[in-house]
């Protein structure tokens, strides 16, 4: 039995169990962490790892949207992602770690946006970026030094980073059992739960984002879930 915590490890608050055919034991294992577990099988194993990942590549694609550049995205994400920014995460984890394995494996749906993150991240490391932690945000300081940016919509941009996030967070809570929206909200160190911010911009203004979102990537996984599951899994949070 392999159990995947999270980083950090102090203030994350669940534990990731992967194909676990033994939920009781497990169960009484993580009572000793006082943290709670969250299963998950087949293209959803690793799902959190799949979550966090399939937001930092969100939140590239987003720049590109706006036309910002990434020390600009991550200004404007900060209050969203108070613990760790999400291009923060990925300068702790390593360009070189974000990298590695593969999407073959990962939930179908997400798989165009992950490819599309991986593609950005390998653009860096071809511009010379260092695979080693630590590295990312300091070789994008350098790389955008005298970069003039534009005055763009920030609540707009956050409109869009979030309602991504919430979609994703209520079809995956439909196609599996537990506290799935709970560990997503905990794993990306969001500054409010899922149903705060369904509560602040309403079902309307989701939609339209991720209509947006969806014509100018041209990706399905944008399409609006129905509001239905987003009553069903966030107003019982």
């Amino acid at each position: 039995m392999g159990m995947h915590f999270f980083y950090p490890l102090k203030l994350t608050g669940f534990i990731e169990m992967n194909e676990c055919k033994d939920a009781e034991t497990a169960e009484k294992t993580a009572e000793v962490t006082g943290k709670s577990l969250v299963n998950f099988s087949k293209s959803y194993c690793f799902y959190l790892n799949q979550y966090i990942f399939f937001c930092t590549a969100h939140a590239f694609l987003l720049s590109e949207k706006y036309g910002t550049g990434i020390l600009k995205a991550m200004d404007i994400l900060n209050d969203l992602f108070p613990m760790h920014s999400l291009f923060g995460m990925a300068d702790s984890i390593g360009l070189g770690l974000m990298t590695s394995g593969t999407t073959e494996t990962s939930v179908r749906r997400i798989k165009p946006l992950l490819d599309s993150g991986r593609a950005k991240i390998s653009s860096y490391l071809s511009a010379g970026c260092s695979p080693e932690t630590g590295k990312f945000i300091e070789f994008i300081t350098g790389q955008e030094k005298g970069r003039e940016e534009k005055d763009i919509d920030s609540d707009s941009f956050k409109l869009d980073m979030i309602s991504a996030m919430l979609n994703e967070a209520v079809i995956a809570a439909s196609e599996n059992e537990g506290n799935i929206t709970e560990a997503l909200y905990d794993a990306v160190g969001l500054s409010e739960k899922f149903s705060f911010y369904y509560k602040n911009f309403g079902y309307d203004k989701i939609a339209g984002s991720l209509e947006s979102l969806k014509s100018f990537s041209g990706m399905e996984l944008y399409q609006c879930a129905d509001k239905s599951l987003y009553e069903k899994y966030l107003l019982t949070e």
